[in-house]
């Protein structure tokens, strides 16, 4: 039931049919909740007819709850980004910033044993112009700020408005205090104008996430290069993206002759699996936002699939904040790696270029 200025209305089935048969909630995230439910329905059944199906009766609290929980971004979809800031972390210090920003934002605030913060905020956010169920979307600001390997402040957020709001005003009032010294790092390829570098990135960063072997490429997003593009003008018809699904993405034939013809990759998803032989196996996602310049870089886990004891694989679930905390880091090492080690060799190169 919703309120607008004193009057109450219904969500009808009507509603959760419109909404379940979007793009969000997903058919594996309604088939894991009505699994909760003690329901088991079979993953070959078709979307729709299972909106059609379930929507008469999917009005309870709990129904509408994981429904408005995954239009606020649910929690198997959560995506990440993350600076890099080179001033030495300085626990008092960010511990001040935080508690005068507090007053001014409302936030809350975690401090851990290790020195790290969570800040986290939860809004509702309103948009008439969608379906019922969409109009309130209960969304929640997370950033961590915690010290890196080199001793460096690392700020991790969600992907979220709010989020984002607060990590610039954090970075504000630390570059306020470190005005001569103040330095960021963020991954970007905007740089790396050559197609095969930019493929290159995601091909070290799924191959190096320690602890981890890569299983598999489920789905990839190749852009064409704007110099291709530009030599292309003159053909009547081209095209600019392709998305690939299946297995072993990177290695098909299709996906080889696409790189070769001057495309490259902006997202990938795919699956590792632990190095020990009772281990977890873990679907990931990396992709950038602004596919042309390859910035805005996002990240995230999709599921998480424990071992049973016959040694296959469960059918997963959605990750947790633990996975996330052990996780995450792995991909921001990998890509910062990655990104070095291609701009180590682009450097030497240019070095050789000038020498010869």
């Amino acid at each position: 039931m919703s309120k607008i200025k004193g009057l109450s209305f219904y969500k009808t089935d009507k509603d959760i049919f419109d909404q379940l048969h979007q793009r969000t909630p997903s058919k594996a995230s309604i088939l894991e909740h009505l699994k909760q439910r003690g329901l088991l329905i079979s993953h070959e059944e078709e979307k729709e007819e299972l909106a059609e199906m379930i929507s008469p009766w999917f009005t309870s609290y709990f129904d509408q709850k994981f429904i408005v929980g995954e239009l606020g971004g649910g929690n198997s979809q959560k995506k990440h980004n993350s600076t890099e800031i080179m001033l030495d972390y300085n626990t008092q210090d960010i511990q001040s910033i935080l508690k005068d920003m507090k007053k001014e934002m409302g936030f809350a605030i975690n401090q851990a044993k290790d020195g790290s913060f969570s800040i986290t905020e939860t809004y509702t956010k309103a948009d008439f112009t969608k379906n019922v169920l969409s109009q309130n979307t209960q969304k929640t600001a997370e950033i961590k700020i915690e010290k890196t390997a080199e001793g460096k402040i690392l700020v991790r957020t969600n992907a979220d408005e709010k989020a984002n709001k607060i990590t610039e005003a954090i970075k504000e009032k630390l570059k306020e205090k470190n005005t001569d010294s103040y330095e960021e790092f963020e991954i970007n390829l905007s740089t790396l104008t050559e197609p095969a570098d930019r493929t290159r990135f995601f091909i070290e960063l799924i191959n190096n996430i320690d602890g981890y072997n890569l299983k598999d490429v489920t789905s990839a997003f190749i852009n064409k290069s704007a110099t291709q593009q530009e030599a292309d003008e003159e053909v009547v018809g081209y095209i600019k993206k392709i998305a690939l699904d299946g297995d072993s993405v990177h290695t098909s034939g299709e996906f080889q002759r696409l790189t070769n013809d001057g495309f490259y990759l902006t997202k990938i998803e795919w699956t590792v699996q632990s190095e020990k032989a009772t281990g977890d196996k873990i679907d990931l996602l990396a992709e950038f936002t602004d596919t042309v310049n390859c910035s805005g870089f996002k990240y995230g886990i999709k599921r998480v699939y424990s071992i049973k004891d016959n040694g296959e694989y469960n059918s997963g679930k959605t990750p947790s904040d633990s996975d996330r905390t052990v996780i995450l880091p792995k991909i921001e090492l990998s890509a910062r790696q990655s990104y070095d080690k291609i701009a180590n060799i682009l450097a030497q190169t240019l070095k050789a270029d000038e020498n010869g």
